[in-house]
């Protein structure tokens, strides 16, 4: 697998305007907390709205699902240390 690589939002958009080849992905790493990421990430990219809204319910489950065309991935963080604990996980949405 080989991946394509944008350092910044131009970059991005020009790079997933490109056809893709077999075995290529585009990954863009984004922050959906914000409103103008989410609206940026519709106006440019084909996103399925079955997408935006898998990610704002309010379940957070590690799990692997087939949505669409696509795979939807849930992580959250696992500590692997008896000595750190923390009240707070991040959940990671791919």
């Amino acid at each position: 697998m080989r991946r394509r690589a944008a350092s910044n939002a131009r970059e991005a958009v020009q790079t997933g305007e490109q056809p893709l080849r077999d075995g290529e992905f585009l990954w863009l790493h984004i922050n959906l907390n914000n409103a103008r990421a989410r609206h940026w990430v519709q106006s440019h990219f084909q996103v399925d709205d079955d997408f935006f809204e898998e990610i704002g319910s309010a379940s957070s489950r590690t799990r692997l699902a087939e949505l669409g065309e696509a795979l939807i991935a849930v992580l959250n963080d696992v500590t692997f240390s008896q000595e750190e604990r923390s009240a707070q996980n991040a959940t990671l949405w791919i």
